[in-house]
């Protein structure tokens, strides 16, 4: 594949001998797993599953309904990801938001009701469905807020702790400080 912008043959053509592949909407940039850093978090009601391999008019076709929202169309962080599922044939498109920082991408990920999010430079699936509950909340005094603290399960990479915002917790609700 070219460096660069790619056209929507060539995006086609990636997700046909890749199995999918994620790009900029505003830039056509593809996304080069290993190369580039980031966390792709879908978002709810634009995922579309063609029974059969993409074409380069499926790609112009949904990449038009995306930009015709406004919203997305000036989202600098807008990609347009597709896939091909190892279960059946065809291939899902769907759109989604790069976002830079993980912690960011789990909550906006797990606020979305995602299953998982995407981890770029990983090329792995991020499970968010396989989290355990908050296993503790403590006063922060740096931010000046309680924290939940979590773990959830990252694929290939194992488990990880993530730590987020609580609302509602303090007045009657046990917690740990740090």
């Amino acid at each position: 594949m070219p460096f660069g912008p790619l056209s929507p043959d060539q995006f086609a053509e990636q997700i046909n001998m890749h199995g999918g592949g994620s790009q900029n909407l505003r830039t056509g940039m593809a996304l080069v797993p290993g190369a580039d850093h980031g966390y792709a978090v879908g978002v709810p009601g634009h995922e579309e599953t063609l029974g059969r391999p993409t074409t380069a008019d499926d790609v112009r076709g949904y990449q038009a309904r995306l930009r015709a929202n406004p919203a997305i169309a000036s989202n600098p962080r807008a990609m347009h990801g597709a896939w091909q599922p190892d279960t059946e044939p065809g291939t899902t498109h769907d759109h989604s938001e790069l976002i830079d920082d993980r912690r960011e991408a789990v909550v906006l990920g797990r606020g979305r009701k995602e299953k998982a999010i995407f981890g770029v430079h990983e090329f792995a699936d991020i499970s968010l469905s396989a989290a355990k509950p908050a296993r503790r909340t403590y006063y922060d005094k740096a931010s000046k807020s309680f924290q939940g603290v979590s773990h959830i399960g990252t694929g290939q990479l194992g488990w990880q702790e993530v730590t987020y915002p609580v609302r509602g917790a303090g007045r009657g609700r046990k917690y740990v400080k740090r």
